[in-house]
């Protein structure tokens, strides 16, 4: 796992390579609507998408993480099929449904059915480099995603330039970051992770936990402001398992940082708290970084328990019990 984390800038530039060799033939149609159909490691890269251009892009992006699509999937809709095997059964699905509404759709995969079903139907496919977990492959997906809105025009701008800039700043900052993530994971240790963010960083959150979850077999949990101020803050009484990392940006509305200076005044009586600001100048340059860092925290905290991070024994189980399930077609 540490050869994949420290390749992150390294599959940013090979995504890069790898969409300007593959163009995307945007289909005659007014598309409306953008769907990413994908679950785990493969929904994370939309949801980042999601976030960093909701106040750019005119239209909804919607993250679908289920077996079948919403009604309002048709013609006019943009689906983006995101998975790593090619074989995971929910976004199968997905696209056959897809297939069947005549949506405008396009791959992001390493092969399996989904690539074979692609192919049947003259669908276009971006390759997924093969032999990475999934879930290191977050640099390709967030590259091939943006390559695909840019193709069909839902992004105006291209980002190559900051995305490049974004590469040249972790390389240079790599050892840093690990030394940061060893810090933190040496102050958590055995703890109970708890992450709190602003809801437009949401995305960021999920990264972590899922990493926490998948890298260092341990359970942890998120949640966002401002919803926090609305629940959860009530729920809180003194404990000595827990640990709170807000995960912090320079993009948090006024409100949100108020609310976070007013919450964690209240929580410093029952829980230890620690503020991880991002670095950067841009709100891409500041996910990126927050998301290496977690990455290597989640590795930095296996190696304390000494534990492997590259198995995920259960999913690999839940997965081939699912085999053989029929779809609708």
């Amino acid at each position: 796992m540490y050869s994949f984390i420290k390749s992150f800038p390294i599959h940013l530039d090979d995504a890069l390579q790898i969409c300007a060799k593959s163009p995307v033939i945007k289909k005659k149609a007014t598309i409306q609507d953008v769907v990413i159909a994908g679950v785990g490691g493969s929904a994370i890269a939309g949801s980042i998408i999601q976030k960093w251009f909701q106040q750019v892009v005119n239209k909804p992006i919607v993250v679908h993480q289920n077996y079948s699509l919403p009604q309002y999937i048709n013609k006019n809709t943009l689906l983006i099929i995101n998975s790593y095997s090619g074989n995971t059964i929910e976004t199968f699905t997905c696209l056959e449904i897809g297939i069947k509404v005549g949506a405008n759709i396009v791959c992001l995969t390493s092969g399996g059915k989904i690539y074979a079903l692609a192919k049947k139907y003259s669908i276009d496919c971006i390759m997924i480099p093969k032999g990475i977990p999934p879930r290191a492959c977050l640099g390709y997906t967030i590259i091939f995603i943006m390559h695909v809105l840019g193709s069909y025009a839902i992004l105006a701008k291209n980002y190559t330039k900051e995305i490049r800039k974004c590469i040249n700043k972790i390389e240079i900052k790599q050892s840093y970051i690990y030394a940061k993530a060893k810090k933190i994971a040496n102050k958590i240790k055995s703890r109970d992770i708890i992450l709190y963010t602003a809801i437009n960083e949401e995305a960021i959150a999920v990264r972590w936990r899922q990493q926490i979850n998948e890298n260092s077999k341990r359970l942890c949990w998120h949640h966002v402001y401002p919803e926090i101020c609305h629940n959860e803050i009530v729920a809180w009484r003194k404990s000595k398992n827990y640990v709170i990392l807000f995960l912090r940006t320079d993009y948090e509305h006024d409100m949100i940082k108020k609310s976070m200076e007013i919450t964690q005044k209240i929580l410093q009586k029952y829980v230890d708290i620690f503020n991880i600001f991002a670095q950067g100048d841009t709100l891409i340059e500041q996910t990126l970084y927050l998301i290496h860092l977690g990455d290597w925290l989640s590795y930095a905290l296996a190696l304390l328990e000494n534990i492997d991070p590259v198995p995920i024994t259960h999913v690999d189980n839940i997965k081939k019990s699912l085999q053989g399930y029929s779809t609708i077609f």
